[in-house]
């Protein structure tokens, strides 16, 4: 039963003939047509001005703190206006990979990208709008290549303006080898620290393999399952399953795991103060914020609002050439966040939100599977248990 008046839009058919096409949609018990123009304006109200409202929306968003948030997107002109000194606030979270080709969009919400944000921490120091950097850490750590992409965008950076890494409650493994490079470290007093070690894949091995499974009539049927591993060139079939045993090349992958791990022990004494000795004999292990401290991983212990005066004391010093004369009202906190893929609609950002927790799953899927493929890692072995799903 129609409850609206039916309408209809005239299409002109290629061979000259005239005809008039309803467009109906129905609704339940409700039913109506549509015509062209009522289809346009539609269209117009359901995609375009959602899409104009959100671009002026955009600009003035804040972040869950009330300090401006900013979408950067890497390679273009970005200049933050403003009358005061500009602090970029940047954010490292989550498992650090190596880069984001590979990985859906929702992957930018749940993990860090090595190569992409030390690509933009490196154009923030770059950029003569920003007059200093503040890295936030809460991360396990990661692959060696993302880590060390990380790094070397906080050390160009620092070369060009104050860098200041604040960890917020842990940064182990990955996340020490890539904050070391920042100008002053500053961790919250009950944050986690250190897990310097190499993490390498697990190798299984299967041996006898037995199949057990119900025949017809319900009785156990077994038998042995054997497999030979053909190969070319010593050590090619390390790691596989079915291969045979070979101390060999095990003896020679952990000792590319050691030099590793010794480079690692380097790279964060060249740094810091840190006495190399101590930290070799500290391990891989985690420690509190005050032995961090202790073995010089660390400047100095505070909240976030430590972190950032001692940013503003570094940048009223550089301003003033080593004096530090600077008032927290001179300066203007950022939130820069990357922006490595598209942007829903504001219609659609409810569904986009769902869709991003129904991807969740197999992201994690995927960086479980990212961080042990790569033969060296930097990542705690007790958030890789976390990610099995």
């Amino acid at each position: 039963m129609r409850t609206l008046p039916e309408t209809y839009f005239r299409v002109i058919i290629s061979d000259g003939l005239e005809r008039e096409v309803p467009l109906e949609l129905t609704f339940g018990n409700l039913q109506f047509s549509l015509s062209a123009f009522a289809i346009i304006a539609l269209a117009f109200s359901l995609f375009i001005l959602p899409r104009l409202f959100s671009f002026s929306r955009r600009k003035k968003k804040n972040d869950s703190l009330g300090r401006l948030e900013v979408e950067y997107r890497l390679g273009e002109e970005h200049e933050f206006k403003s009358d005061k000194h500009v602090v970029a606030v940047v954010d490292i979270r989550g498992p650090i990979l190596t880069s984001a080709s590979g990985f859906t969009p929702v992957a930018s919400r749940l993990g860090t990208f090595g190569v992409e944000m030390g690509q933009l921490i490196r154009e923030l120091g770059e950029n003569d709008s920003v007059d200093g950097i503040l890295v936030r850490f809460s991360t396990p750590g990661g692959t060696v290549t993302g880590s060390e992409e990380l790094c070397d965008g906080i050390v160009s950076a620092t070369a060009r303006k104050p860098v200041v890494a604040y960890v917020q409650d842990l940064s182990a493994s990955g996340g020490v080898l890539s904050m070391v490079g920042a100008s002053r470290i500053v961790a919250h007093q009950s944050a986690m620290i250190g897990s310097v070690g190499v993490l390498g894949p697990t190798i299984k091995r299967y041996q006898d393999v037995t199949s057990l499974g119900s025949g017809l009539f319900g009785e156990q049927v077994t038998g042995k399952v054997s497999a030979r591993v053909m190969y070319a060139g010593a050590g090619k079939a390390f790691g596989h399953p079915f291969a045979e045993e070979d101390i060999e090349s095990e003896r020679h992958f952990a000792s590319i795991l050691e030099r590793t791990y010794l480079s690692f022990i380097q790279h964060v004494c060249g740094h810091r103060r840190t006495d190399p000795a101590r930290l070799q004999a500290l391990g891989a292990r985690i420690v509190h914020a005050d032995d961090a401290l202790d073995l010089e991983l660390i400047d100095e212990m505070g909240n976030e609002q430590k972190a950032l005066l001692a940013l503003y004391r570094l940048i009223g010093m550089r301003a003033s050439a080593g004096v530090p004369h600077y008032s927290t009202d001179d300066f203007e906190l950022v939130h820069v966040k990357l922006r490595t893929g598209g942007r829903s609609l504001p219609f659609f950002e409810l569904t986009s939100e769902m869709h991003a927790l129904n991807e969740r799953a197999h992201f994690q899927s995927e960086v479980t599977h990212a961080l042990r493929a790569e033969p060296m890692l930097l990542c705690s072995s007790f958030y890789l248990s976390q990610l099995e799903i």
